[in-house]
């Protein structure tokens, strides 16, 4: 429960896609603009995983929230994009996340390069740590 507990939050905060680009297909109005067939647009479907209405203190890394916390509503929570076209892997993608982090923490011991080291997160093109992070494997 843990793991899978700790593995839904870091798709909350990493998302493997935290936007979608999309093309319009029919005028719609949006925010005072009106949108025309053939527009491109990026979907931003993982802005609902840091608003504080769903997540709490959503910039706190908190598996309790998926253990113990209230349910979100559906579509809160969409690391791998939402409907039609979610990610058909997702399901696999989930449980081969769950099986290798399970045989690192059994098996292997992971150090950071110091222990008040801060991961540095970048954003484009999607989160990451960049080319220059390591970790120890022990």
């Amino acid at each position: 429960e843990s793991l899978h507990a700790a593995a839904i939050e870091t798709l909350r905060l990493y998302s493997v896609t935290p936007f979608t680009p999309r093309t319009v297909t029919a005028p719609f109005e949006f925010g005072g603009f009106t949108l025309q067939p053939g527009t491109e647009v990026m979907i931003a479907q993982a802005v609902t995983h840091m608003l504080p209405e769903y997540y709490p203190n959503p910039e706190k890394f908190d598996i309790d929230r998926h253990i113990n916390g209230p349910q979100v509503p559906v579509g809160a929570f969409a690391p791998y994009t939402l409907g039609a076209h979610t990610c058909l892997g997702a399901g696999m993608a989930e449980a081969l996340m769950l099986i290798n982090m399970a045989a690192l923490l059994k098996f292997a011991r992971l150090d950071l390069p110091s222990p008040d080291y801060v991961v540095p997160v970048r954003t484009m093109p999607l989160p990451n740590p960049g080319q220059k992070f390591a970790v120890k494997v022990r």
